[in-house]
This record gives C-alpha cells, structure tokens and sequence, in this order.
C-alpha cells in the first residue's frame, strides 16, 4: 500500500492535549503537510471562562507560538456545536487548500463531564456531552464529503478514492 501523502489536515480541538500532539508532530515531519489547521474553541485559550486553567493558556500559548514559526499552520476557531462556526472554518480551510481540497480529517474536539452517580446526573449534562463528542463530529465531517477525493462507498460511507 502506498504511504498516504498528507497535503492538508485538520485537526480538531487542538490547542491542548492529543490535539495540540498531532498539530506539533505534523509540522515536524520531515515532509510537512502544505496546510495545517488547528482549531481551537476560543482563539483567547480562556474558553469562555472567567478564569481560565493556566494549563489551558500554556497550551493555547504553544499553539500561537507554533502558528508564529510555521507559515503553514493555519489556527481556526471552531465551536463543533454551531453550524455556523462549522461553515465559517469550512471557508478558511477552502481559501487555503483550493482545488485540492483536505487530505485528512481528525476530530479531537472532545469535553468529558464527570459522571458522579446516577440519581444525580442530569440530562443536561448528558446532552451537552453527546452533542459535543458524538453530533459535532458528525457535523465537521460532512462538508468534508464535497472535497475532492471523497466518494461515496457502497453503503453511504465517504471513503477515500
């Protein structure tokens, strides 16, 4: 099988963690993709909190430090829950990659509401959690299905041509 050649990947939640792993190790690839976006929530690395993590700063911090060495890393906001933000970062990653539309997809965007007890859960927090990991992955991936390269399989699966 022929190594993938990865032009443009975007990756999802990554301005802390496994996302901001990904985003680092693509640009330090020998061969690096032409196009890296990296998403993050709030473009402040505060997510809309009063007072942030300093966790959460130091790494949004490294995110823009990345973005300063490396010109093609493109740092996008985008809220996996509103359409909107979706078509938003759509249109960025489009003016950037073009006519070769995105190579790979990695949805890492992810939020984990501790679970305490049954009795005292509430569907709230339930929902919340599911429209983040399940719906919004859903969401970001399928104008993803309009690139150039993606085919839809014999089940309804967009599978790489």
């Amino acid at each position: 099988m022929d190594a993938l050649h990865v032009r443009s990947v975007l990756v999802t939640g990554s301005d802390r963690g496994i996302g901001l792993g990904l985003v680092t190790r693509f640009l330090e690839k020998r061969d690096p993709p032409e196009w890296v976006f990296a998403t993050s929530l709030d473009l402040e690395g505060s997510h809309g909190k009063e007072l942030p993590n300093t966790d959460t700063v130091i790494s949004f911090q490294k995110l823009k430090k990345l973005a300063g060495h490396h010109p093609n890393l493109v740092v996008l906001q985008l809220d996996v829950r509103d359409l909107k933000s979706i078509e938003a970062a759509t249109r960025k990653v489009e003016e950037h990659v073009k006519e070769h539309g995105l190579t790979l997809l990695i949805n890492n965007a992810a939020i984990l509401i501790k679970f305490t007890c049954l009795v005292t859960e509430t569907a709230e927090n339930m929902e919340r959690q599911f429209n983040t990991n399940t719906i919004g992955t859903l969401q970001v991936s399928q104008p993803a299905q309009k690139y150039p390269g993606w085919q839809e399989g014999p089940k309804g699966n967009c599978l790489p041509k």
